[in-house]
């Protein structure tokens, strides 16, 4: 049941709104030069942590051939350009190149703003920027349900030594008319974080709220995190969110 969550989870966010992948907003492109579509690549509200993607082409609106030898980022390290190897690629005039893929991976809360660029040899023109913005969040709602921590703004569970655990509670919220039903799954897992009370699917009474209990118990020295999502099956876009942390440390 959690392998299949998991996807139907990232879907709901996506359709929600709230885990966005990515949301590219189209736009005209310039008379001249290698112009971009879309102008700008917005990753919408993502969770700490997660690595979101979306994507970008230009079209070499020239008279002239024009060679295309990489792709980057203005070095803002919340977006970064994953790319292994690349190709060159050689535009004709009018020809649209495929698709360039970004990523947005927030490190803290916040709005971030950045510029992908394209590389084209000399004596080709200068290539459209394209703006790229995101925003980190620590907790995502959506429809009637909600998540809060018992303070701060997320589940710190601060350093624990390897071999022992550390519980925190969180307090999960309903507005709906009538109990509901909600599973729950990690966005990353096997970090040592787990749900151990209630361990299993719960509901949560209509109007009203429950406590959950996570763990976390290191098995291995180094600062891990992950999400936990909670979805209401039966309606997908009732579902929430919140970021934990923690350190494991040879004591």
């Amino acid at each position: 049941m959690k392998k299949m969550l998991l996807p139907i989870v990232l879907v709901v966010l996506v359709v929600a709104g709230l885990g966005l992948w990515f949301q590219n907003r189209q736009g005209a492109p310039a008379a001249g030069g290698v112009a971009a579509t879309p102008p700008t690549v917005n990753f919408g509200k993502i969770f700490v942590g997660v690595t979101a993607r979306g994507a970008a082409a230009w079209t070499n609106n020239t008279a002239n051939p024009v060679t295309i030898s990489g792709y980057g980022t203005d070095d803002n390290p919340p977006f970064a350009s994953p790319q292994n190897a690349f190709n060159q690629v050689v535009l004709q005039p009018g020809q649209k190149a495929p698709n360039f893929v970004y990523s947005f991976t927030p490190t803290d809360k916040g709005v971030a703003n950045g510029e992908g660029k394209l590389l084209i040899l000399p004596p080709g023109p200068k290539a459209d920027k394209v703006r790229l913005t995101g925003e980190g969040v620590y907790t995502l709602a959506s429809g009637a349900l909600s998540v809060a921590p018992s303070a701060g703004e997320f589940v710190d569970f601060g350093r624990v030594p390897v071999g022992q655990s550390k519980t925190a509670t969180i307090t999960v919220r309903s507005s709906h008319t009538q109990d509901l039903a909600v599973q729950g799954a990690w966005a990353f897992g096997n970090r040592g974080f787990s749900r151990t009370n209630p361990a299993a699917g719960f509901s949560v009474p209509k109007t009203g709220e429950i406590s959950v209990t996570l763990t976390f118990a290191p098995t291995a020295a180094g600062a891990v995190q992950d999400v936990i999502i909670f979805v209401y099956p039966q309606s997908p876009l009732n579902s929430c969110g919140i970021y934990v942390k923690g350190e494991g440390f040879q004591g």
